[in-house]
This record gives structure tokens, C-alpha cells and sequence, in this order.
């Protein structure tokens, strides 16, 4: 991401949405790479939703969590989406 100098600066927010496990597996490093300390949002569809997906939240828990990010916040978009806050893991002291 280039600021309005076109210096190159991390997002201050990053939201992204997905609907299969292929996509969140294959984006997940270079969304993380722009959120930077910011953390990121990720969209995912409810379960009771019935679109076509095989993506869960436990699933997206599990690769984030593997990638070194935790999530602690999540949020209803509307009656078919979800949103997960996801922000670096702590150093271990």
C-alpha cells in the first residue's frame, strides 16, 4: 500500500472475505503482510447461511492461528456473514 506521498506504509485496517478454505490458505501471508501491527479482519460465511463454502470459523481460526495471528473479536455483517478481528500473537516472554 502507497500513502498519499506514494511512500510504501502498512494499511491501517485490513478486511477480507472468503468463502473457501483454498483462498484463505493461499491469501492469507500477504493480507497478514499488509495489515502489519493493524491487524485484519476476515469475512467469512455463517453456517446457516447455505452458501456453497467449506470454510468455518474453526477452520480460519486454525490457519490464522498457524500463520501467528489470534483472533479475539468477531461481529455479525448481516444474516449470512461473520467477521473475525485477528491480531498478532505476543511474543512469549
Amino acid at each position: 500500500m502507497t500513502g498519499p506521498t506514494g511512500s510504501a506504509r502498512a494499511a491501517d485496517m485490513v478486511v477480507w472475505s472468503s468463502e473457501f478454505r483454498n483462498e484463505v490458505e493461499a491469501r492469507l501471508a500477504a493480507q497478514a503482510a499488509r495489515a502489519g501491527a493493524a491487524g485484519q479482519w476476515i469475512a467469512c460465511p455463517k453456517r446457516a447461511s447455505r452458501e456453497k463454502t467449506d470454510l468455518t470459523q474453526l477452520f480460519l481460526r486454525d490457519a490464522a492461528t498457524k500463520a501467528c495471528w489470534v483472533d479475539w473479536r468477531i461481529c455479525a455483517i448481516d444474516e449470512t456473514r461473520t467477521c473475525l478481528r485477528f491480531a498478532r500473537k505476543k511474543p512469549k516472554k
